[in-house]
C-alpha cells in the first residue's frame, strides 16, 4: 500500500490521555476507554455509526476491537471518518473519496515517552504498510507524531509529555460504491499491518528474502 514516508510532529494535535470532550459545534466527541469497556465500540462512534451497514465500517469496528483487547500492546485514543464525496485530490485518477483518522500509543505508557520507541513504532506501521497489498493503489496512509500528555503517570507536564501516533487513511473510487470497497481493502490492509506491528514489538521480526 501507499505510504507518505515522512516523520513529522504535528504540534496544534496536542491533547493529554485520556482527554475529555471536543468542542466541535458537529459530531462532537467523547473520550471512552475502549480497552475497559470494548462494548461501546459500535455504539459511540458518531463518525461510523450512520454507515454500519458498509463491510469496511464493520471491518474498522473488528480493528479497534482487536487493537484494544485485553492482552493487545497497543491502544486507541481517537478516531473520525468523512464518507464517499467528490474527490479534490488530483493525484489520484478517480471521482470519489473518502478519508478518517485513527490516533493510538503503546500500552505501557512509559514508552511514549521515549522519542526513541516512538520513532520505532512508527518505522514498523510504516514497513508494515508497505509490504501489505504493494500492487494497491486506490488508497495512501500518511502517519505523523502528536505531542500527548499521558496524566496518569506521575510527574508535571513536562515529565508525562510524549508522543501518540496518528495514522490518516485517504481511500479512492469512481462512484461510491467503488470508494466502500477500496475502503475495504485499505482498512483491512491496516489490520494485517497492525498485526505485524504487535508481533515486533514481541520480537517477531519481519524477515525479507
Amino acid at each position: 500500500m501507499l505510504v507518505v514516508s515522512h516523520y513529522e510532529i504535528q504540534e496544534t494535535a496536542a491533547r493529554s490521555q485520556p482527554w475529555d470532550k471536543t468542542t466541535y459545534t458537529e459530531n462532537a466527541g467523547e473520550y471512552y476507554s475502549f480497552r475497559e469497556k470494548p462494548e461501546l465500540i459500535r455504539e459511540t462512534l458518531e463518525d461510523f455509526r450512520p454507515y454500519d451497514s458498509q463491510r469496511a465500517i464493520q471491518t474498522f469496528y473488528e480493528l479497534l476491537e482487536w487493537l484494544n483487547r485485553e492482552d493487545g500492546a497497543l491502544e486507541t485514543n481517537d478516531c473520525f471518518f468523512r464518507p464517499p464525496a467528490e474527490n479534490p485530490d488530483d493525484q489520484f485518477q478517480f471521482d470519489t473519496k473518502t478519508h478518517g483518522r485513527i490516533e493510538f500509543f503503546i500500552r505501557k505508557l512509559e514508552a511514549n515517552l521515549s522519542g526513541d520507541a516512538i520513532q520505532w513504532l512508527y518505522r514498523m506501521v510504516s514497513l508494515y504498510l508497505q509490504v501489505e497489498r504493494p500492487d494497491f493503489h486506490c488508497a495512501i496512509f500518511d502517519i505523523a507524531g502528536a505531542a500527548t500528555d499521558y496524566i496518569e503517570l506521575p510527574g508535571g507536564h513536562d515529565e508525562r509529555t510524549g508522543l501518540r501516533l496518528c495514522i490518516y487513511f485517504n481511500a479512492y473510487g469512481n462512484g461510491d460504491a467503488d470508494a466502500w470497497e477500496n475502503l475495504n481493502v485499505t482498512i483491512q490492509g491496516l489490520f494485517n499491518a497492525f498485526k505485524g506491528v504487535e508481533r515486533a514489538m514481541h520480537g517477531d521480526f519481519l524477515k525479507f528474502s
